[in-house]
């Protein structure tokens, strides 16, 4: 097998297909047919059709179809070229069939041989026509931005490759400009990487002497351990009284760093300490959704393809929060009916708690992922991995502080609640059915009534 598979899809014909008009089932590429800029040609004795495709196993074009009118065939059986001509030959009507490219196919073989020889200007300027011929033509975009590529005008190519999603050009080009930008710049990165080491060694030991001074100002006789030590315990219960004044709500909110990275003591806390606030919680969850929604936005198509137009940003919403809340019900409604200590609030809060990790990954992950080309997707892929798992452990873990329940007893009730999840869901589907047939009952019998008056 030496065909090259760069293209999007297969190169099988028809990707979709039916039953309709007698015809089922794959194409079958009975012959093939290879010109001299690379293109080849595979007949579909199926459908009739013939599918073309470059030397990087891009679809050119596809055209024909059984029938009796011109240019389609009763029953296909070989295909052949001359120079740019193609000929198909029919057995049932015992003829040959001759296709000769427009101007628009005329540009395309044009642009790929151009392209061929290394003449990448009058390549490009090919491809310009064909846009100008149709403008939603995919290839012509890609064969444009490889002529840039090759004319090593790497950010141009990327607009165009970035048009119409072709992630593996689109890192090619931008490994090519990152490493020139990099090359350019490679002072004031080092700058700023001494700036971010030193500044903050600079500001510790400032603290550090201010400290000292204000120490040797207010006990100026003092020359012993435990007066230093006095003195400390002094400043620091000095601070803990200025956080406390400043209110609940922002140390609330910071203490869902400490849940994330103590879980055990800092879940228990949250509820039975009274740390954590239902506005720190809130604020959490609106804080995931958002990175949820902005991944949409900012995250590099090579790792999320974005299709706006199908693209419903309530139900996408709902994605989030319907889950959440059969997990917080359901939890809640299990674990109440075997000693769990949870309140229902409490579970909510917890669960909002928990899902810190998310927006504090993905957040900078997003942002992070235009710097990624295809070759380092892994790290993309790992770390918004992390962000999941992350949230899944502190959410257990969270469930098993707040109801005081065993390792052992915990996990089980974790799976009762994913089970319980699917009930809800069952029901639900169930209820909103019978709503819909009930409405569908009392539409169909006033119009009946409507059409008996």
């Amino acid at each position: 097998d030496i065909l090259v598979r760069n293209g999007e899809w297969y190169i099988i014909g028809d990707l979709y297909f039916g039953s309709g008009g007698g015809y089922s089932g794959p194409s079958w590429l009975a012959d093939v047919t290879v010109m001299d800029n690379d293109i080849y040609v595979c007949l579909d004795r199926n459908r009739g059709r013939l599918f073309g495709y470059d030397d990087q196993g891009r679809m050119v074009f596809a055209f024909g179809g059984n029938g009796n009118m011109d240019g389609y065939f009763r029953r296909p059986v070989a295909l052949e070229h001359i120079g740019h001509e193609l000929y198909v030959l029919d057995t049932l009507d015992c003829a040959i069939t001759a296709f000769v490219p427009t101007e628009f196919g005329s540009l395309i073989y044009k642009a790929i041989e151009d392209f061929d020889r290394g003449d990448y200007l009058a390549s490009s300027t090919s491809w310009e026509r064909v846009m100008q011929l149709d403008g939603n033509y995919d290839l012509a975009y890609i064969g444009i931005g490889r002529s840039l590529l090759r004319q090593e005008r790497y950010e141009e190519a990327m607009k165009y490759f970035e048009l119409k999603y072709d992630d593996k050009n689109y890192s090619k080009a931008y490994k090519q400009y990152r490493k020139l930008w990099v090359e350019e710049h490679i002072v004031p990165i080092v700058l700023v990487v001494l700036l971010l080491f030193l500044v903050p060694i600079t500001v510790g030991r400032i603290r550090r002497v201010r400290q000292e001074v204000i120490m040797s100002d207010d006990l100026p006789g003092m020359r012993n351990d435990a007066a230093r030590e006095a003195a400390a315990k002094a400043a620091e219960q000095a601070l803990a009284d200025r956080k406390r004044r400043r209110g609940k709500y922002p140390d609330s909110l910071r203490f869902s760093l400490y849940c994330m990275t103590h879980p055990l003591d800092g879940f228990w806390d949250l509820t039975h300490e009274h740390r954590g606030t239902m506005a720190a919680a809130n604020t959490i969850l609106i804080l995931a959704v958002m990175a949820r929604i902005l991944k949409l936005r900012y995250t590099s198509f090579i790792f999320m393809t974005v299709y706006w137009e199908d693209l419903n940003i309530f139900l996408y919403i709902a994605s989030v929060l319907f889950p959440l809340g059969l997990w917080v019900v359901g939890n809640w409604g299990l674990t109440t009916l075997f000693d769990g200590k949870g309140r229902l609030g409490q579970v909510y809060m917890a669960t909002c708690y928990a899902l810190v990790p998310y927006p504090l990954i993905q957040f900078p992950l997003m942002i992070l992922s235009n710097g990624f080309t295809v070759d380092e997707a892994e790290f993309y892929a790992v770390f918004s991995a992390i962000s999941l798992l992350y949230c899944a452990v502190l959410i257990v873990t969270a469930m098993g502080q707040i109801h005081e329940f065993s390792a052992g007893k915990n996990l089980l009730f974790t799976v009762a609640t994913l089970f319980a999840m699917l009930v809800m869901v069952f029901i639900l589907m169930l209820f909103f059915s019978m709503i819909s047939q009930g409405i569908a009952y009392f539409i169909t019998l006033g119009r009946e009534l409507l059409f008996r008056m």
